[in-house]
């Protein structure tokens, strides 16, 4: 039975892989074969899909910057990648289960092969310029699969869904808005990318690359608009109150940039507040004691948090070199700010009320008794 389950999670781990290497060398490939390298050897596209596939991992680059070999580190990675190697590994992850008929046991064994795999990609494609970071290989990839072989359909992790399709909703909103924002400032957008000049091979590249980007800019949005704010790089700071920026890179995405101030965007403090404040009366309509509403509104707040803090981490890092870092939203004052909107609904919706209720009820025992 065990050599078994190893057998079949091996097999498995290296099909969810191959599901999204293969594509990626394909690319690698064709991007090697137009533009051409430094060193003409045909190693280099396929060391390049290996840092593809884990950069769509969210692993973390060390790098050495020529020619003068600066110091750098690439952690701001595309969110949007991520959906692959969680979809391949979900797929992988079931049939391992429907096979061996113990999801337990195909969790582990699955999750081991592929946090094996990953660990041999990170050793085996480092360069003199470029290497993947040991712990967040082990990390990253431990955290996908053990997502992806998650039962969402359960009873302990249904009761969260709600919460997360807020938070969803939030980004999907904060998307939308970004992408006016990039519709009104097209002239800027269409500049930076004549800049570029990337080719027709590397301007899909750019699309696509730029499309995984989106959960990035969406959550850097909504951290703007909760009043956060995000920066740009040492020394800046970008909110709708206080606005500091020296220049921006040379990404198109970055064209639908604020330009100023806009304290009006401060508006969108009320709407996150509306959206736990739905949270919460949910809650009070399943619960009905106080203490269960009460248990239970601090604990889905704390989730709510929780998750939206990771993906804002997720979405922050260093860009390439130390002047673009940190990059992104200001994870650790979304969290405060995320936090003390959540309390502040909590003794409205429910301190309060429970209070109000705990004195009538008191007030009428002492009527009763006189």
């Amino acid at each position: 039975m065990f050599a078994r389950a190893l057998l079949v999670t091996l097999q498995q781990a290296v099909r969810s892989i191959a599901l999204l290497l293969f594509p990626l060398t394909f690319i690698s490939l064709i991007a090697w074969a137009t533009a051409g390298s430094a060193t003409g050897n045909t190693s280099d596209p396929i060391r390049a899909s290996l840092w593809l596939w884990l950069g769509a991992h969210q692993i973390h680059f060390n790098l050495s910057l020529a020619p003068a070999h600066v110091a750098g580190t690439l952690s701001a990675l595309p969110l949007g990648a991520v959906v692959f190697p969680f979809l391949a590994a979900r797929n992988g992850f079931r049939r391992s289960a429907e096979v061996l008929e113990n999801s337990r046991a195909a969790r582990i064994f699955f999750i081991f092969w592929y946090c094996i795999f990953a660990t041999l990609f990170a050793l085996i494609s480092r360069s003199d310029s470029i290497s993947a970071d040991l712990f967040y290989t082990v990390g990253a990839t431990l955290v996908i699969t053990l997502l992806a072989s998650l039962d969402y359909s359960s009873l302990r992790l249904s009761e969260f869904k709600f919460p997360l399709h807020s938070i969803l909703f939030l980004i999907s909103l904060s998307l939308l808005i970004s992408g006016g924002s990039l519709a009104a400032h097209y002239k800027i957008v269409h500049d930076i990318t004549v800049v570029d000049q990337p080719g027709w091979v590397g301007g899909a590249i750019l699309l696509i690359l730029q499309i995984a980007y989106l959960p990035n800019v969406a959550l850097t949005s909504l951290s703007y608009f909760l009043g956060s704010g995000f920066t740009l790089g040492s020394s800046t700071l970008i909110t709708p109150i206080d606005f500091t920026l020296h220049g921006i890179p040379a990404i198109p995405l970055m064209g639908g940039l604020p330009t100023g101030k806009h304290p009006l965007a401060l508006i969108g403090i009320a709407l996150v507040f509306i959206i736990i404040a739905i949270n919460i009366l949910r809650i009070r309509k399943f619960h009905e004691r106080y203490k269960a509403r009460h248990a239970r509104a601090i604990v889905v707040g704390c989730f709510f948090t929780a998750a939206l803090t990771f993906l804002a981490f997720l979405s922050s890092g260093e860009l390439l070199t130390s002047h673009l870092d940190p990059v992104g939203p200001r994870y650790a004052y979304l969290t405060a700010y995320s936090g003390a909107l959540w309390l502040i609904a909590i003794f409205l919706f429910i301190s309060l009320p429970g209070f109000f209720s705990w004195l009538r009820n008191r007030r009428k025992l002492e009527v009763e008794e006189e």
